[in-house]
């Protein structure tokens, strides 16, 4: 983590401090809103009064950014200073909301829990050095990108309501980019092989210009995701080839009535790991020999 922590570090350098001596223009959030509060964290357009010390004792960003002392004509609100961010209004209240209630937050949600709550948690952990917040939501996205083989196989057969602490939004595809990206971010490889496999078999417009999500902090408005672009071309190439292989697997292997979707479930060669099966886009190692052909067909196009 040492090489983030001095990453985020020397981010909180852009954190933007005005010299006009006007007040802050902004609502107030209705849930974070503490008189008490000792400084006043501005993201968009809503204020957050909230307690200093307690942002500095989680966040060893937050705690260099109160260190440094600030001119006489900072930015105040009512006579407390006021900290303008770069992240969305929904993003830091998702924050704020882990750093005041802890694993209640999230564990009061379950099997609920919005994604982009999970989304917004390792994103802003990460940006301020909580690890212990960006954990606890990587941690609840490995239920579904699993590199065990037996969970990814149950996960592929069974309603995706009935089993995880999570739920997707409306537009799955989106949420499985942005857990590719988040992976890169934070350089937690155990997400990718599901989460790459799943892209490898989206449509070729879909990888290369992304799909639209509504944006959880601006009622109307969507967001695009999109893979970055070492990603969408490498699965762009084995999108076609998947599509291949599938028709075969709808031949050999036809879907039951009880499945929710079809994803082929070959007799894959007895190990633990997903990854000894699907070698995943962010290496360049083959998957290794299997005894079933299927198999074998429906893994190459992983190959890089």
């Amino acid at each position: 983590m040492a090489a983030n922590t001095e990453r985020t570090r020397s981010e909180s350098c852009s954190l933007s401090k005005s010299s006009e001596e006007t007040p802050v223009t902004m609502k107030q959030d209705a849930d974070f809103w503490f008189e008490d509060g000792s400084v006043v964290i501005v993201a968009e357009d809503t204020g957050f009064r909230v307690h200093r010390s307690l942002l500095a004792r989680v966040s060893s960003v937050f705690q260099d950014t109160f260190s440094i002392p600030q001119p006489p004509d900072a930015h105040a609100h009512q006579g407390v200073p006021a900290l303008e961010l770069q992240d969305s209004a929904h993003d830091m209240k998702c924050l704020l909301y882990a750093i005041y209630d802890g694993r209640k937050y999230l564990g009061d949600m379950e099997p609920h829990i919005p994604f982009v709550i999970l989304s917004a948690h390792i994103r802003l952990g990460h940006k301020y050095d909580i690890p212990e917040i960006v954990d606890q939501a990587v941690g609840r996205l490995e239920t579904y990108f699993t590199t065990d083989l037996e969970t990814w196989a149950h996960n592929e057969h069974i309603s995706l309501d009935s089993h995880l602490p999570f739920d997707f939004s409306d537009r799955m595809i989106a949420d499985v980019f942005e857990t590719v990206n988040l992976a890169r971010l934070i350089e937690r490889p155990t997400l990718l092989p599901a989460a790459l496999y799943f892209c490898c078999q989206q449509e070729p417009d879909d990888l290369l210009l992304g799909i639209p999500r509504a944006d959880p902090g601006h009622s109307g408005d969507a967001a695009v995701m999109r893979l970055n672009d070492d990603d969408a071309r490498r699965c762009n190439e084995r999108s076609i080839s998947y599509h291949h292989h599938l028709a075969l697997a709808l031949v050999l292997n036809p879907p039951s009535p009880t499945r929710t979707r079809f994803v082929a479930a070959p007799q894959w060669r007895r190990t633990s790991s997903l990854e000894d099966n699907v070698a995943p886009l962010n290496r360049c190692t083959p998957p290794p020999a299997s005894g079933n052909a299927l198999a074998a067909a429906l893994t190459r196009h992983l190959e890089v």
